[in-house]
């Protein structure tokens, strides 16, 4: 609660917060546990916590799903797009799991070195537009989901014009497709 005391705020609507931040991200068992007996995944889900307690506008996040097992990469997932629905508040992140990027993001930024040490934008857009890009996604290095390279290939092979990147929209197309 450092951070919340540092702004100023009225001891009940510190512990509010807190306590509205433990449940956000499931963390009520851990109070009082001392932080070298937390997992890896309970340090990041408690850092992630503490400072979405103090509700700002904007969150950048540097791979905030690295390490977590899945329920701990959906239980974040989940608690960030509380925040972004329920605070209004913009959420930055790089992120290595194309797939929770399919599922999460509104708009993607794909950076490109060109050797200068800048970097610059080469795509950007809503996902379903940028992960179609697959050659490019593939010359700059950037990882594409399974479920968009399925579509391709069911594209291919059966002259369809499937476009979907998480597994909601490959079900809602493929059920359109057979019929049901």
């Amino acid at each position: 609660a450092w951070g919340l005391e540092n702004l100023g705020l009225p001891p009940a609507e510190i512990r509010a917060r807190v306590e509205a931040a433990l449940a956000l991200f499931r963390l009520e068992g851990l109070r009082g546990r001392p932080p070298d007996g937390l997992s890896g995944g309970e340090k990041k889900r408690v850092a992630l916590a503490s400072v979405l307690a103090t509700r700002p506008a904007v969150i950048i996040l540097d791979e905030p799903l690295g390490g977590l097992d899945p329920a701990g990469r959906d239980e974040v997932l989940a608690a960030l797009s509380t925040l972004r629905s329920e605070l209004d508040a913009t959420i930055v992140m790089t992120e290595g799991d194309p797939e929770a990027v399919a599922a999460f993001a509104r708009r993607l930024v794909v950076l490109e070195r060109p050797g200068n040490g800048g970097a610059r934008v080469a795509l950007e857009g809503p996902p379903g537009t940028v992960f179609r890009q697959v050659e490019r996604l593939e010359a700059l290095g950037v990882e594409v989901p399974q479920l968009v390279r399925v579509a391709g290939g069911l594209n291919r092979r059966l002259g369809t014009e499937f476009d979907f990147s998480t597994a909601g929209e490959a079900r809602k197309a493929l059920a359109a497709y057979l019929g049901g």
